[in-house]
């Protein structure tokens, strides 16, 4: 049917769209979030208790030397206690 055959094709050129953004530019954006835990039972030695969770590193697409530095700046100035990979 033609709608499917539209439908399908619509969805080629979104998900190719995002594919090409996230080589060309995406690969840097890099983005913080931050969030505030509460825990009733938590011991007073980690109030305070910053970490910092990585995800989706592809460092086999990393090409620039300059924007990774700056993400690993970005994660050094947030003052972590501990750092995730994930």
């Amino acid at each position: 049917s033609v709608i499917f055959y539209t439908i399908a094709a619509l969805l080629a050129i979104i998900l190719s769209f995002a594919f090409v953004h996230g080589l060309t530019r995406g690969q840097y954006l890099y983005q913080v979030t931050e969030t505030t835990l509460h825990f009733d039972d938590l011991p007073k030695a980690f109030d305070g208790y910053r970490f910092v969770q990585i995800s989706d590193i592809h460092a086999g697409t990393f090409d620039s030397q300059e924007k990774v530095a700056k993400g690993i700046a970005k994660i050094n100035d947030l003052n972590p206690d501990l750092i995730v990979f994930t």
